[in-house]
């Protein structure tokens, strides 16, 4: 269960942090980054010591549990990033002055 809901967490977070990027949001910059870092640790982690301790099983369970945590937390993330935007006073509708239309 800590594994889905890290993933969940980390792309997640990843997904926010690119939508930041793309929007030019610095503030969330370094806090993004290190929920990702966590994220990260504790995922390599967990996948270290299942795979030396020969659980195919653990590691199945463990590609599932980020697969649903990781798809979920990439969809939560794009919602609250598209709401963050409208309610921060940028227009969605705005592009990129290279990007006419």
């Amino acid at each position: 269960m800590l594994i889905l809901i890290t993933s969940f967490a980390y792309i997640g977070t990843k997904a926010f942090q690119q939508l930041n990027v793309m929007h030019d949001y610095r503030k969330l910059v370094p806090l993004c980054t290190t929920i990702m870092v966590f994220c990260e640790v504790m995922i390599f982690g967990n996948i270290a010591v299942e795979a030396v301790e020969g659980d195919i099983w653990g590691l199945t369970f463990t590609i599932v549990a980020m697969s649903v945590g990781a798809s979920s937390g990439a969809l939560l993330s794009m919602t609250m990033h598209k709401r963050m935007r409208k309610n921060g006073g940028k227009d969605e509708r705005v592009r990129h002055r290279s990007h006419p239309g």
